[in-house]
């Protein structure tokens, strides 16, 4: 028996109970259309189910703003709630709440430790990403609104709202490096590809400026307000109008390429992944179509208006939401529906994914939703102990074992064929912990793997084929004696010492 192993285990368990299970961002969500170009797209699987992870009652209409997710915290702006809050993204729990503010549409951008969002009060604000406290903010002359800012290089680009602008912010300071003056409001989001920032204004036009100085290079008339945020892929800048067209614009010189009408305004940001672009329009419909050409592929009719921007995970499905109270998940290839998830009111937030949990904000209930295929806690109990086992997947799970012998979980995923998965498995380092060997159906895999004091996190990804049976073994396990056991061994063996080292000291005196 090692020494100090009682006072290790005891320890260990106090620990497990006292912490909460902590699963760690591998995949975020840290702005609006998850990077700076806007795309929608985050290499990830999504939930092919819709199972609730936790909701949120926020209390006030959340009427715009969209979620972002980063190092395991959900950043949102609260509508017409004067606040700005962060949730633990795996609980839903209130970190903290930045108050005093006025409406905020805005939906948070997260960088270099920061958060960055505009406020109807004229600001552009800059806080602390972990405690909330505000770093800096920036006084535009102008109402902010809808449009959520880009970081980028150093630099944060925002529309300046009702102040007729596109801004540039120092993000470590918040000093202006530039501001470029339009004909109409600018609710629109820029998009920052290839030291271009591209923005829509309610002047009609499409503007691509230089990134560093603010100087125009090109805008582009469409026959109405550009609301939506442009997407911009492989050379072509992406966007709708409410003149109830998509464009494909070319990136370097402006020229249209090709145009698609829908039924009504266009304010859905597109989404572009492998050559097809998602949008929403306030026709009521989902739209895919060709990036090249602008051809329909196809399109999905939800019950209502779509302000919600599509995104679109690793495993080839679009998430959007609709004024119809639903978010849908859909097949990106085909269009079928995958699953629908009702809510209380209409949703005009655009979704966010990170880890495989799809986030989405319900308007007039004023709830923030957390959604996931599966997400499990198998409590393990051992020697009358609780160690709660955690996974979130996109899969089906069953058949859960945990075996003390071999030192080693395992479990099955269920899903459909060529499917893209993900398993999330958050372990107590009092029950299991590593060197570690990953195995799906007898073949090794190299997972990602974080931990923290308590425990251990194991990102796995797969396709699959079939039932697959994943394996994780440890290199060290809880013992298989009692406590008692060991309390009564330590006991014997400090006794036994104790009497040893008498034994000795008096015949050392009788010599």
């Amino acid at each position: 028996m090692k020494k100090g192993y009682k006072s290790l285990i005891l320890v260990s368990i106090i620990a497990i109970m006292t912490c909460p299970c902590v699963t760690y961002a591998q995949f975020q969500w840290p702005m609006f259309r998850q990077n700076p170009s806007r795309t929608g797209y985050i290499l990830c699987p999504g939930p092919t189910m819709n199972q609730t992870l936790w909701v949120f009652q926020a209390n006030y209409d959340i009427w715009g703003p969209s979620p972002s997710v980063a190092n395991g915290l959900l950043y949102i702006s609260l509508g017409f709630g004067p606040s700005l809050i962060a949730l633990n993204a795996t609980t839903g729990d209130l970190v903290w709440n930045y108050t005093g503010l006025t409406w905020i549409a805005s939906t948070p951008a997260v960088a270099y430790g920061m958060v960055y969002f505009g406020s109807f009060d004229q600001n552009v604000y800059a806080l602390n990403a972990t405690t909330g406290e505000k770093i800096w903010n920036y006084t535009t002359g102008g109402f902010l609104a809808a449009s959520s800012p880009t970081v980028a290089n150093g630099i944060v680009y925002i529309g300046g709202g009702y102040g007729n602008s596109i801004i540039a912010l120092n993000a470590t300071t918040g000093d202006l490096v530039w501001i470029y003056m339009t004909q109409d409001n600018v609710h629109s989001s820029p998009a920052v590809a290839d030291g271009i920032v591209y923005v829509g204004s309610y002047d009609d036009n499409v503007y691509a400026l230089n990134a560093s100085t603010g100087g125009l290079i090109w805008k582009y008339k469409t026959g109405s307000d550009v609301f939506s945020s442009p997407a911009v892929a492989d050379g072509i800048v992406y966007v709708g109008s409410c003149d109830n067209n998509v464009y494909a614009l070319n990136a370097t010189t402006g020229e249209v390429i090709w145009s698609y009408k829908t039924g009504f305004w266009v304010v859905s940001s597109p989404a572009v992944v492998d050559g097809i672009v998602y949008v929403g329009s306030w026709d009521g419909n989902v739209y895919a179509l060709n990036a090249t050409t602008g051809e329909l592929i196809w399109k999905y009719t939800t019950g209502g208006s779509i302000s919600s921007c599509p995104v679109v995970s690793l495993n080839n499905v679009v998430y959007i939401g609709s004024g119809d109270n639903k978010t849908y998940a859909l097949n990106a290839k085909t269009g079928e529906l995958i699953w629908s998830y009702q809510t209380g009111g209409d949703v005009w937030s655009s979704p966010a994914l990170a880890d495989g949990v799809i986030y989405f904000a319900s308007r007039y209930e004023g709830k923030i939703y957390a959604v996931c295929g599966s997400h499990q806690t198998f409590n393990v109990v051992w020697e009358a102990q609780n160690y709660p086992v955690t996974i979130v997947s996109n899969s089906s799970l069953l058949d859960f074992v945990f075996s003390q012998t071999d030192k080693q979980i395992s479990f099955k995923v269920i899903g459909p064929k060529t499917m893209k998965s993900f398993c999330n498995v958050t372990i107590p380092k009092s029950l299991l912990r590593g060197d570690w060997t990953v195995q799906i159906d007898e073949s090794n895999v190299t997972p990602v793997v974080r931990e923290n004091a308590t425990h251990t996190c194991i990102y796995i990804t797969f396709t699959h084929q079939s039932i697959h049976t994943i394996r994780i073994k440890g290199s060290w396990v809880i013992p298989e004696y009692p406590i008692t056991y060991l309390q009564v061994l330590l006991m014997a063996v400090t006794a036994f010492a104790i009497l040893s080292r008498k034994i000795i000291s008096v015949r050392k005196n009788r010599e």
